[in-house]
C-alpha cells in the first residue's frame, strides 16, 4: 500500500516565509500524486492568502476567521486532510528535498505502532565555527551572496583565569557553494599575541598593541574551505524534560542564561525512541492520532507536541527520531523567543502539561511554586529593589499566566494515566 502524505503548516501573517517554504514542498523527490500540501490561515492580515493563490495555486487553503494558535490549527488541516500520514512544519521551515521519502521510509520499516517520527531540525543557515584567543569578537561583514537568513553570530565566552577564548558562530546561507570574504573586528583587553582558528586551524596570528583600536582582519576563503569548515546546528533532535515539566531541545545548551546549539558532529545520527516529538517537523500517523485523540484545544501554543507524545507513548504507540530527514528552521521566527508572547504561551503551556501527567500532588507543588514563589515573590523582591521595569516586564506576564491556566489546570487534574513519582524523580 502506497500512503498518502499532508504536508501541514499552520501560517498567521508568515507571508515572509512562505516563498521559501513552499517552495521546499513542492521539490520533494517523491512522486508528486502522493503528497498534498495544505496551508491553514489562521486569519492573517498580510496579504498571505492572496500571496498563496497567486503564486501556489496547487496549495489547499483552509481559512479561519481568527488565530486558533498552534494545535487547533493543525488540528483543523489533519481533520480536512486526505493523507492517512500527516507531516506537520512550521511555517518558518524549509524541507530538504529528500525529507518526505525518509519519514515515509522509516515508517514503514518500523511497523504498525509507530504513532510520531520527528525530523532532525537544524538551524536555517550554515555556520563557521571561529575561535578567537586572547581578544574579543566585535562584528563581522560577509559578502551579499553569503548573506543568512539570521545575521546574528551566537557568542561563547570562557575565561580560564590565563587564557581567554570566544567561539563565534558565523552564519553564512545555507545554499552557498563558493568562497567567501569575511571581515572581522576584534577587541583587545590586552597589549598581546592572538590567534584565530576555524574549526582545528589557526588561520590568522597577530599582535595587539594598541588597548583602544578595534582590529581588522580579513579572512578570503576558498570554496573548499568552506565546504570543510561550515557546520549545522541542532536545534531539534526529540525533547526531554525536567523534574519541573519544563521541556528542553535535545541538541539546545544553555549558558549564560541564553541558549545555544550543539554543532551537529553526527551525536544524533542514531534512528531511537524519544520521550517527545517537536511540532515543528513531524510525521504523525492518521491511526495513532484516532486512538488517542489530537492535540489539546486548551494548548495554544508550545507543549501541545509534549502533551500529544505522552499520550500516544501511554497507548503503546511509539515515538521515534529520524535522523535522516533533516529539516532547516529559523527558530521562533513567529514568536520571537523570550518575547512576552513566547514567556506567556510557554509557561502556561508548561503548567497545563504537568497538570494532566504529573502525579497530583507534584503539579500542585509545581502549580503553588509559579503562583507564591515564582510570581507574588518576585514582586516583593522588585518593590523593594525599585525594579519598576522588571516588575513591569516579568510580572504582568506572569499575572496573566496565572489568570488563564488556573480552571484548565484543574480540569487536568481529572484525567487518570500518568508519570509515577520514581519517573519525575528520574528526570533531571
Amino acid at each position: 500500500m502506497t500512503n498518502f502524505v499532508s504536508i501541514i503548516t499552520v501560517n498567521f501573517n508568515g507571508k515572509r516565509f512562505l516563498k521559501d517554504f513552499l517552495n521546499s514542498t513542492f521539490i520533494q523527490d517523491c512522486p508528486k500524486e502522493n503528497y498534498e500540501v495544505i496551508v491553514v490561515d489562521n486569519g492573517s492580515t498580510d496579504d498571505s492568502i492572496i500571496y498563496i493563490e497567486k503564486n501556489f495555486p496547487k496549495v489547499r487553503i483552509i481559512k479561519s476567521e481568527k488565530n486558533l494558535g498552534f494545535g487547533v490549527g493543525n488540528n483543523l488541516g489533519m481533520k480536512r486532510a486526505k493523507g492517512d500520514l500527516f507531516l506537520l512544519v512550521n511555517n518558518d521551515t524549509i524541507l530538504n528535498i529528500d525529507t518526505v521519502t525518509s519519514l515515509v521510509d522509516l515508517f514503514k520499516k518500523r511497523g504498525s505502532r509507530v504513532g510520531v517520527i520527528g525530523a532532525k531540525l537544524v538551524l536555517v543557515d550554515f555556520y563557521l565555527p571561529i575561535m578567537i584567543e586572547e581578544a574579543f569578537f566585535s562584528s563581522y561583514t560577509s559578502h551579499e551572496t553569503a548573506k543568512p537568513y539570521t545575521p546574528d553570530p551566537f557568542i561563547i565566552s570562557h575565561d580560564s583565569g590565563s587564557l581567554i577564548t570566544e567561539k563565534v558562530f558565523i552564519p553564512l546561507n545555507y545554499e552557498i557553494n563558493h568562497g567567501v570574504k569575511i571581515n572581522l573586528r576584534i577587541k583587545p583587553f590586552r597589549r598581546n599575541d592572538f590567534k584565530i582558528y576555524i574549526g582545528e586551524d589557526v588561520v590568522f596570528k597577530g599582535h595587539l598593541d594598541s588597548l583602544i583600536k578595534d582590529f581588522n582582519i580579513d579572512l578570503d576563503l576558498s570554496k573548499e574551505q568552506v565546504a570543510k569548515y561550515q557546520k549545522n546546528l541542532i536545534q531539534n533532535a526529540g525533547n526531554f524534560y525536567f523534574r519541573d515539566g519544563s521541556g528542553r531541545d535535545r541538541g539546545a545548551i544553555i549558558a549564560a542564561n541564553r541558549q545555544f546549539y550543539e554543532e551537529d558532529d553526527g551525536q544524533y545520527d542514531e534512528e531511537e525512541i524519544v520521550p517527545a516529538f517537536c511540532g515543528a517537523g513531524v510525521l504523525l500517523n492518521k491511526k495513532a492520532l484516532e486512538d488517542v485523540g489530537y492535540f489539546d484545544k486548551n494548548f495554544f501554543m508550545y507543549y501541545e507536541d509534549s502533551d500529544l507524545s505522552f499520550r500516544l507513548r501511554e497507548k503503546g504507540w511509539k515515538v521515534i527520531y529520524n535522523p535522516k530527514s533533516v529539516i532547516r528552521h529559523i527558530h521562533a521566527g513567529s514568536s520571537k523567543e523570550w518575547s512576552d508572547f513566547f514567556v506567556f504561551h510557554a509557561e502556561r503551556g508548561r503548567l497545563l502539561f504537568v497538570s494532566k501527567h504529573w502525579p497530583r500532588l507534584k503539579a500542585l507543588q509545581l502549580l503553588f511554586k509559579y503562583v507564591i514563589r515564582d510570581t507574588f515573590g518576585v514582586l516583593v523582591y522588585n518593590l523593594l529593589k525599585r525594579n519598576w521595569e522588571k516588575i513591569k516586564k516579568r510580572l504582568v506576564v506572569r499575572l496573566r499566566v496565572c489568570a488563564s491556566v488556573l480552571f484548565p489546570f484543574f480540569i487536568g487534574l481529572f484525567k487518570t494515566n500518568r508519570i509515577k513519582y520514581d519517573e519525575v524523580k528520574s528526570l533531571m
